[in-house]
């Protein structure tokens, strides 16, 4: 999921990248579960932890098309997002 999320930790297109790595929707929901994964809607995730573990320099950060969203989850202040 890393590897193919945006610079905000939002990942599209999540039942492709399952399908291509032959993964069980059941070993999402498991992540889901723990916290480590957020469901924003049918067809994004978000990465829970992406602010703690991914530093982008400001002269390197791209606005992804789902920045508008991130007003939809809690940004606590180390950086986690949780729902909202």
């Amino acid at each position: 999921l890393n590897m193919n999320a945006d610079d905000d930790g939002f990942v599209g297109m999540w039942r492709t990248l399952l399908r291509c790595l032959g993964v069980r929707h059941a070993h999402l929901t498991t992540l889901i579960e723990a916290g480590y994964v957020i469901m924003v809607n049918d067809d994004l995730l978000l990465i829970s932890d992406w602010n703690l573990h991914n530093k982008i320099r400001r002269d390197r950060y791209n606005e992804g098309h789902y920045a508008s969203l991130l007003s939809t989850v809690r940004i606590h202040a180390n950086g986690r997002y949780s729902k909202g």
